[in-house]
């Protein structure tokens, strides 16, 4: 079992490494946003991404949902609303994966209309986890 110590330097051991990366890519820019996401630490997976953002290099799709999932975990609708902003700023197509994350996100914040707008836009294109995404964004609103 691994305990939330270990964890935590394992994610700062991550970071070290990253860090001395010479050049950064795409790759290693999505490696270690999505060890942050995925290990607890959102915040700084979001601060990552802004570093990412002023250091020029450019996130693809991957990158872009993993912070989108960081956003949904901050549990602030604030900021993730600011987040879509950005990403309509940038002229971001995101593809099935991508609204996906977005329409998560919405559920997740209580933005019905929102995710139901995203859903819709999916068309045939829905599986089981958007449906269930959806039935979710529904099922906070009844509760």
């Amino acid at each position: 079992m691994v305990t939330g110590y270990a964890r935590m330097k394992d994610l700062e051991n991550a970071r070290r490494y990253f860090d001395n990366i010479p050049e950064k890519n795409v790759v290693s820019w999505n490696a270690m946003l999505s060890a942050y996401a995925q290990n607890g630490s959102p915040e700084e997976a979001l601060r990552l991404f802004d570093g990412m953002m002023d250091s020029g290099d450019k996130p693809n799709e991957t990158t872009w949902a993993i912070a989108i999932s960081a956003y949904s975990s901050c549990g602030n609708s604030s900021i993730a609303g600011l987040f879509i902003q950005k990403l309509n700023q940038k002229r971001m197509h995101l593809s099935y994966f991508g609204k996906t994350a977005v329409l998560d996100m919405y559920a997740k914040h209580g933005s019905v209309k929102s995710a139901r707008e995203v859903f819709d836009e999916l068309g045939v294109y829905k599986s089981s986890g958007t449906r269930n995404a959806m039935i979710s964004a529904y099922a906070r609103v009844w509760n």
